[in-house]
């Protein structure tokens, strides 16, 4: 009887109901059906929003990059980096991927990506570079610049977790091995050790 909360979510869905409203009323009729008091319910409610409360900060961050591009923030980077003398699309390529690889090797994944770094600042300014040194580009070359842009943040992201060992990440590749090691389950001395050597080998 309790799953018909689940069978409450998959209808929502397959109706297209809003999934916040969807969610909460299946997990209402969830607890009602395992007799739980409607105070209980909602007080589970209470506790998992408020334990989990950070991971609905990024949400913040879509209205504001909104509100920054509609008022000439893609424009201003353009800008810039056609005053910036030397400056070029590779270069700039570089130094993004540079910063976002070490930011991921220090575990600041959170720093970047597509949607906040790759789209406002980072295709703008090498665009605007390329527009600098070779005048008004085709589309051809800016969906090409753009692309490019994407794959960096990308690759940086990519390599840059895999130079760190600790990351509980790459546990999955040695969960096998043994217990727990450093906080991340299933990584042996073995399964650590075989991790390293990778890393090692990426940053030859």
């Amino acid at each position: 009887m309790v799953l018909i909360g689940v069978a409450v979510v998959i209808l929502g869905f397959l109706l297209r109901i809003n999934p916040l409203l969807t969610v909460t009323v299946g997990g209402l009729v969830t607890g009602l059906l395992a007799h739980e008091s409607l105070s209980t319910i909602l007080t589970q409610f209470g506790t998992a929003f408020t334990t989990n409360r950070y991971m609905s900060i990024f949400i913040l961050t879509l209205p504001v990059i909104g509100i920054l591009e509609r008022h000439g923030l893609r424009e201003q980077a353009e800008h810039l980096v056609k005053r910036i003398r030397g400056a070029t699309t590779g270069r700039i390529l570089n130094i993004y991927l540079l910063i976002r690889e070490v930011a991921a090797a220090l575990g600041l994944t959170s720093f970047g990506g597509h949607p906040q770094m790759v789209r406002p600042l980072v295709a703008p300014m090498a665009e605007g570079a390329a527009e600098a040194r070779f005048g008004e580009l085709t589309e051809d070359v800016r969906q090409t610049i753009r692309a490019h842009s994407a794959a960096v943040d990308n690759i940086g992201l990519f390599f840059g977790e895999d130079i760190l060992s600790g990351v509980c990440g790459h546990a999955f590749a040695g969960q096998s091995h043994s217990p727990a090691v450093d906080g991340c389950p299933g990584l042996g001395a073995r399964g650590a050790g075989g991790i390293r050597g990778v890393a090692h080998r990426q940053l030859r």
